[in-house]
């Protein structure tokens, strides 16, 4: 058996999460296997408490997004009703800021839903070959 193994199954399991995560991810680093073997059980408890806390961080990211998503969508739509509804309103500057507020709307609907869950569960895209490339078209196009 391999040495780097030999010591409890927590410290074990670690070890070869993060040594399949290296490898899978061509990532090198200047490690060398007796860093690994030294890790202690107090350092992986530490570390369970960063990653927790990591949690409550990542809810806190994705509430501040759904606080962006629902008044972005909601406030643009409004912006949008108003100007349109009024004739009196329709100058050329409130279409332009029309224009921008659907603008906003795209950008709300096609980019804010994605961009956290994409950043926040370790960049894996899950959400399909389209919506990889339409993203980024409408986020790059809204600028």
């Amino acid at each position: 058996m391999d040495p780097l193994f030999e010591t409890t199954a927590h410290n074990s399991d670690f070890r070869r999460l993060l040594i399949e995560y290296m490898n899978a991810n061509n990532i090198s680093a200047n490690i060398s296997l007796e860093m690994l073997k030294n890790i202690t059980d107090g350092e992986l408890e530490a570390s369970d408490e960063y990653l927790s806390s990591m949690k409550s961080l990542k809810v806190f990211f994705y509430c501040v997004y759904i606080l962006i998503f629902v008044l972005g969508i909601a406030g643009n739509a409004l912006v949008c009703y108003v100007v349109i509804r009024n004739s009196t309103m329709h100058t050329v500057t409130n279409m332009f800021i029309t224009n921008l507020a659907l603008s906003d709307v795209l950008l709300c609907l096609f980019a804010v839903p994605f961009t956290p869950l994409y950043l926040l569960t370790y960049k894996e895209w899950v959400f399909g070959t389209a919506l990889c490339h339409l993203v980024p078209f409408v986020q790059g196009s809204n600028i």
